[in-house]
C-alpha cells in the first residue's frame, strides 16, 4: 500500500459516546481503529457540534478543522453513522461548503422496508437521511445488496449528479480472540446452539423458538442460547415467549446484554448458530460466527447469501419454520456438521485491517 497523503476526520459523534454498541457504531469504531493503525495521526476522530454546528477534533470540541488549514480538498471526512438535519441542524450547509471530499458508509433502508417493527426514531429519520446521501461525493455500500438499494434510491431521485458508489467488505473479527476452527464433533446428546442479536421481530428469534420446539417436543436434545438485549418497541412479547418456554422445561437459555468474554465462551462451547433474519444490511454476526469456527443457519435473504454462498453456511427460506427446524436436525448430526465445519477451514474471511487497508487505497 503507498503512502496516503492527506489527512481522515472520521464522524464518531455517536459511535465514540454511546455505551450500548449498535451493529452501525461497531462497524464504524472497528474501521477506525484499524485505519488509527495504519495511518496514525494522519486520521482524527470528530465530533459534530450542535452548538457551532461544526465538528470539533478529539472529544473536547474545540478545534474545529474548518476553521484551520485542514479545510482542503486534499483531505477527506467519512461517517458511518445514521443522521438527519433535525439532529445536526447546519449538516448540510456544512457539507454544501467545505472542501474536503466528503464520504458516508451506507449500511441500509430497513427502517423504510420494514416501519412496521423498527424503532419508531429511525423510521422518522431515515427518508431524510437517504435523501442527505447525495450530498456526499462518495458512497461505500456494506453489501451488493445495500448497494443496489442505494442506487436504485438515487435514480429514482433522477439527480443530475449522483455521488460515486463504492462497496465495502466488513470484516469477520468481532474481537482480539484469533480465529477458530472447530476440531471436535459435538456430544452425541443435548448439543449447543446458539443465536446473537438484538431481541426484536426483524432478527426473528420467534421463529427459531418455534422451529426449535418443534425439535424438543420430537424428543431432540439440544440446549437453545439466545444472547441480546431487547428491543424496547417490540421485543418485550418476544422476550415474553422465551420466559414462558424457559418456565416450561424446554432447554433454553437466555442471556441478557452478556459480556465479550461470556459470549465467546459460548461461541467455544456451541455447535453451530442461528441467523435467521428478516432483513440485514450486511449481517456481520454471520461472518463473525465462522470465525469462531461455527457453522450458521441463516435464512436465504440477499445480504446473507453474498457471505453464505462460499461456504460454512447452510441456507433455509426466509421466514419458513419446518425449513428451519429441518436444517437445524441436519445439523445435530455429526456427519452435516462436520462437512461445514471443514467448509469453514477452507474458506477466506475478511478481517477490519483487510477493510481498513482497502478502504485506504479506495480514497487516494
Amino acid at each position: 500500500m503507498s503512502e496516503f497523503t492527506g489527512k481522515i476526520f472520521w464522524d464518531l459523534t455517536k459511535s465514540g459516546k454511546t455505551k450500548t454498541k449498535s451493529g452501525i457504531n461497531r462497524v464504524s469504531q472497528s474501521i477506525f481503529n484499524e485505519l488509527k493503525v495504519l495511518l496514525g495521526e494522519k486520521i482524527q476522530a470528530v465530533y459534530w457540534n450542535k452548538k457551532k454546528q461544526d465538528f470539533g477534533i478529539g472529544n473536547n470540541n474545540k478545534a474545529l478543522f474548518l476553521e484551520s488549514d485542514d479545510n482542503k480538498s486534499g483531505n477527506i471526512f467519512i461517517t458511518a453513522e445514521v443522521f438527519c438535519e433535525s439532529e445536526r441542524i447546519g449538516f448540510s450547509e456544512w457539507l454544501n461548503k467545505n472542501e474536503l471530499h466528503n464520504s458516508v458508509i451506507f449500511h441500509d433502508a430497513i427502517p423504510l422496508r420494514h416501519p412496521e417493527f423498527t424503532w419508531p426514531h429511525s423510521v422518522a429519520r431515515h427518508p431524510f437521511y437517504m435523501k442527505m446521501l447525495a450530498l456526499f461525493d462518495s458512497i461505500y455500500s456494506v453489501s451488493d445488496h445495500s448497494q443496489n438499494c442505494v442506487e436504485n434510491y438515487l435514480q429514482w431521485l433522477d439527480l443530475k449528479n449522483i455521488p460515486l458508489l463504492k462497496r465495502i467488505h466488513l470484516g469477520a473479527n468481532s474481537s482480539e480472540i484469533a480465529r477458530q476452527y472447530k476440531t471436535e464433533s459435538q456430544p452425541e446428546n443435548n448439543a449447543e446452539v446458539l443465536m446473537v442479536g438484538i431481541i426484536e421481530p426483524r432478527k426473528n428469534q420467534s421463529l427459531a423458538l418455534k422451529a426449535a420446539k418443534t425439535l424438543w417436543d420430537d424428543g431432540q436434545k439440544f440446549t437453545l442460547h439466545i444472547c441480546g438485549r431487547v428491543n424496547p418497541h417490540f421485543g418485550k412479547s418476544i422476550l415474553k415467549t422465551i420466559k414462558q418456554m424457559i418456565k416450561k422445561g424446554y432447554s433454553l437459555h437466555y442471556h441478557d446484554a452478556p459480556s465479550d468474554s461470556e459470549i465467546t465462551r459460548l461461541y467455544q462451547t456451541c455447535s453451530f448458530s442461528l441467523f435467521p433474519s428478516i432483513d440485514e444490511g450486511c449481517g456481520i454476526p454471520l461472518l463473525e460466527s465462522m470465525w469462531m469456527g461455527l457453522p450458521v443457519i441463516c435464512s436465504d435473504i440477499p445480504s446473507l447469501m453474498e457471505n453464505a454462498k462460499d461456504g460454512g453456511a447452510l441456507p433455509f427460506t426466509s421466514n419458513n419454520a419446518d425449513e428451519l427446524a429441518q436444517k437445524m436436525r441436519q445439523l445435530l448430526e455429526p456427519e452435516k456438521l462436520a462437512h461445514l465445519n471443514n467448509e469453514i477451514k477452507t474458506r477466506s474471511l475478511p478481517t477490519w485491517e483487510e477493510t481498513a487497508s482497502k478502504l485506504i487505497n479506495s480514497l487516494k
